[in-house]
C-alpha cells in the first residue's frame, strides 16, 4: 500500500513538481481553497475551516502553504497574510491532528533562508544560527515553531524543517520575472549586486522533499545549493545562459526602494547560507552549480 502524504501550497510549482517526479509512489492529497478533483481538499485560512477527511490514514504532510513573501508592498494587512498563511495554517493542521488522535510519520514544512535576516555580510550562516529579529525571520521562526509543536505534542514521530534558498524554476519566481528582461538585453544587478542569493533547481528541491521522506531525517536543514553567488554574478550568469548583452548600471538601492518599500530587503540584502548539513545527509545535487541549473531552465 503506497505512502499518504497530505501536501498544502496545492497550486505552487514545488508541490506541483513534487507530484510529477514522485506521484507514483505516493497517494498524494491536496489542501487548497479551490478543489477541482477528488485528491483534492479544501481550507480556508479566513475562516479557519478545514475539510478533516484529508487526515484520514494520512502518513504525512509536506506543508508548502504560503502567500508570496516578494509578491507585492508589505503592508500591514499584506503581512498579516504572509503571516497567517504560514503560521496559522500549520497551526489549523496542528488542531485537526489533535482532534482525530493522529500520528504522522513526519511532519516536514518549509521555512526560508531569510530565518538568518536581510543583512548582507560574509558570515556563512548554519542550521544551528539563531534567527533574525526582523519580520522575515521572525515568521520563519514561528513558521518553524509549528513543526517542533506537533512533535512535542506526540502528533508525529519526526519533523523537518526545510529553509529554502531563491527556487530556481523557468516556469514561476525569479527566472519567470527576470528571464523576459534579460532576453530583450535590459538585464542588470539591483543595489549593489554583491548580496548573495542562495538558491536551488525546483528538480533538487523536490528530490530533497523525497529524501526527507524515505529518510530518519530530522530538524533544520538549509535547503540550498552548495555553489555562493551573489546578484550581479546570477544575473550575469542568466544573460551568459541566454546569449544577451549585460552591460546596463546596476538599478540604484533608492529606486527598488521607492518601488517596493520595506519589501526590498528581500532583494538588497543576502548573506552566504551553508549547505554543509545536507552534503552530510549524502544529497546529492544534480544541479550544484547555477550555470548547469540555468542551462537546463532555460536552453
Amino acid at each position: 500500500m503506497k505512502p499518504t502524504i497530505l501536501i498544502t501550497g496545492a497550486n505552487g510549482a514545488v508541490a506541483q513538481k513534487f507530484k510529477s517526479q514522485y506521484g507514483e509512489q505516493f497517494e498524494i492529497r491536496f489542501l487548497t481553497r479551490s478543489p477541482k478533483s477528488k485528491e483534492e481538499y479544501k481550507w480556508d485560512v479566513a475562516t479557519r475551516c478545514i475539510d478533516e477527511k484529508v487526515f484520514v490514514d494520512v502518513d504525512h504532510v509536506i506543508h508548502l502553504a504560503g502567500a508570496n513573501i516578494a509578491g507585492s508592498r508589505w503592508t500591514a494587512s499584506r503581512k498579516k497574510e504572509l503571516r497567517e498563511s504560514r503560521i496559522v495554517t500549520g497551526k489549523m493542521i496542528t488542531d485537526a491532528l489533535e482532534k482525530g488522535n493522529i500520528v504522522l510519520k513526519s511532519y516536514i514544512t518549509a521555512s526560508a533562508v531569510g530565518y538568518y535576516g536581510s543583512d548582507t555580510s560574509e558570515q556563512i550562516f548554519k542550521e544551528s544560527d539563531a534567527p533574525s529579529d526582523d519580520f522575515v525571520g521572525s515568521v520563519c521562526k514561528e513558521w518553524e515553531d509549528v513543526a517542533d509543536q506537533i512533535v512535542q505534542k506526540d502528533l508525529a514521530d519526526r519533523s523537518c524543517k526545510l529553509r529554502f534558498g531563491i527556487v530556481l524554476d523557468k516556469k514561476s519566481g525569479l527566472l519567470e520575472r527576470v528571464s523576459p528582461i534579460v532576453k530583450i538585453g535590459l538585464g542588470s544587478a539591483l543595489g549593489s549586486g554583491k548580496q548573495y542569493i542562495p538558491w536551488i533547481h525546483i528538480s533538487d528541491l523536490s528530490t530533497l522533499l523525497y529524501k526527507t521522506l524515505t529518510s530518519s531525517m530530522s530538524g533544520a536543514y538549509n535547503a540550498i545549493a552548495p555553489e555562493h553567488v551573489t546578484n550581479d554574478q546570477l544575473m550575469r550568469a542568466i544573460a551568459g545562459v541566454l546569449n544577451r548583452p549585460y552591460f546596463l548600471p546596476k538599478v540604484p538601492s533608492f529606486v527598488l526602494k521607492i518601488v517596493f518599500g520595506k519589501m526590498s530587503e528581500v532583494v538588497l540584502h543576502g548573506s552566504r547560507v551553508s549547505a554543509d548539513k545536507i552534503l552530510k545527509e549524502n544529497f546529492h545535487f544534480e544541479y550544484p552549480t547555477v550555470n548547469s541549473a540555468l542551462k537546463e531552465l532555460l536552453t
